[in-house]
Order: structure tokens, then C-alpha cells, then sequence
């Protein structure tokens, strides 16, 4: 168990580490990746909004006395707020998607950029399809990770914060309820996490050795006709 403490502590300091450094490509677009911050701030009001006016709304069709203006109001404001929530939620995923595209670019042109300045022998001992997967699967995979992550800082806290002031304004007891139980669902949650991401650097392999049958078949293809052997590509390649 002590062993596994420090272990566990490495690898999120690692994984923070690694987060960091992919954040220092997104100082060229920091104009658009505020915007699409900032949009999401308006998404994350809209959302909150939005349960405010379905309450008030069904809350008041059940009092007596309520005027029917008042009603209509409550109505009409559920599909104006929920037109702010859907465009605000474009624009910022427009917005950071943008910028995951453009972070995926610069880390292409610059590994490519480092292979070209490797010696011979480096390109000796590694299998060129290993070295195009690297440079195209893993990056676009980076996309993903940098714009879902950017994406959740964005909207998520902010949507968490409006909506437990919203619930502690409906019923405390309730929230406290939540924030009880909040801890509980996200040791799942953690341990699930971990598990992907050993599970997702194992396909980024089984991807990486894919490409590089692919690519000496290919190369080879003339070998592979001359002695017959298409059965044993396709055996490698299943």
C-alpha cells in the first residue's frame, strides 16, 4: 500500500504534467480559446436558467390567482432561453474545437519537423508505419483530449456552481444531500478513468503496429506476389 501511494501520485503528476505542456500550444490562440471560455459562462447562466423557467413556469399554473401574463411569460421565456443555451453551446465548442484543430497542426509540423532533423540511424531502429502513426493517430488523438478537457473546464464548473446555488436555494437539505454523495459517485468514476487510459495507450500500440503492416505490405508487395504469400499478411494483419 505504500508502495502504491507514491506510484499513484507519480502518474497523476505525470498526467498534470503532460496537460501543461499541451496547454503551452494554445498561447498563439488564446484570443478565440477566452472567447470560447467565456461563451461557455453564458451556456453554463442559460442552463440554469432554463430548470428556473420550467419551474416557474409549471410551478405557477398550478396556483390560483396567478395572472395569465405571468404564465405566458414563464412559456415564452423556455424556448428564448433555451435558443441562448443552444447558440452559446455552438459557438463555444466551435470555438475550442478550433483550437484543439490548430494545437493538433503545430504538434504535426513539429514532429515532423524533428524527424526530419534525426540522424540515419534512429529511423534504422523503428518501423516507419510506428513513426506515421505517431505523427498522425496519437496527434488526433491529442485533439480529442485537449478539446474535451478545455471543453468541460469551460462549461462544466461553471454549470455546477450555478446549478448547486439553484438547488440549495430550492431545498438545502437536498444539496446537502448531493454533496454528500458527490464523493461517492466520483471514486467510480476515477477508477474507471484509469483504466481507459492504460486501455487507450494499448490501442494507440495495436494502431501503431496496424499502419506498419499496412505500410510493408505495401512496400513489399512485389515479395508478397512473388512468393505467394497473401495468406500470411492477412494472418499478421488479423
Amino acid at each position: 500500500m505504500q508502495q502504491g501511494a507514491p506510484a499513484k501520485k507519480g502518474l497523476l503528476a505525470k498526467d498534470w504534467q503532460s496537460y501543461r505542456r499541451l496547454l503551452t500550444f494554445t498561447r498563439p490562440y488564446l484570443p478565440r480559446l477566452m472567447g470560447g471560455v467565456i461563451i461557455g459562462l453564458i451556456y453554463a447562466g442559460a442552463h440554469t436558467s432554463l430548470l428556473w423557467a420550467a419551474q416557474k413556469g409549471l410551478g405557477s399554473t398550478y396556483k390560483t390567482g396567478i395572472s395569465t401574463h405571468l404564465v405566458l411569460m414563464y412559456a415564452l421565456l423556455l424556448p428564448f432561453i433555451g435558443i441562448i443555451r443552444g447558440i452559446s453551446d455552438y459557438f463555444s465548442n466551435y470555438l475550442i474545437r478550433w483550437v484543439g484543430a490548430r494545437i493538433v497542426m503545430d504538434i504535426r509540423n513539429l514532429t515532423f519537423r524533428k524527424l526530419n532533423d534525426l540522424p540515419l540511424a534512429y529511423f534504422v531502429g523503428n518501423r516507419t508505419g510506428e513513426l506515421i502513426s505517431r505523427t498522425t493517430n496519437d496527434t488526433t488523438m491529442i485533439e480529442g483530449s485537449v478539446s474535451t478537457a478545455i471543453e468541460t473546464i469551460a462549461k462544466e464548473p461553471a454549470s455546477v456552481v450555478f446549478l448547486v446555488g439553484w438547488l440549495i436555494y430550492l431545498d438545502p437539505w437536498l444539496a446537502l444531500a448531493g454533496v454528500v454523495l458527490f464523493p461517492v459517485c466520483i471514486v467510480p468514476v476515477a477508477i474507471f478513468g484509469r483504466r481507459v487510459r492504460r486501455f487507450t495507450r494499448e490501442a494507440q500500440q495495436r494502431i501503431a503496429d496496424v499502419v506498419s503492416i499496412m505500410q510493408e505490405m505495401l512496400t513489399g508487395v512485389r515479395v508478397v506476389k512473388a512468393f505467394s504469400m497473401e495468406e500470411y499478411e492477412n494472418r499478421r494483419f488479423n
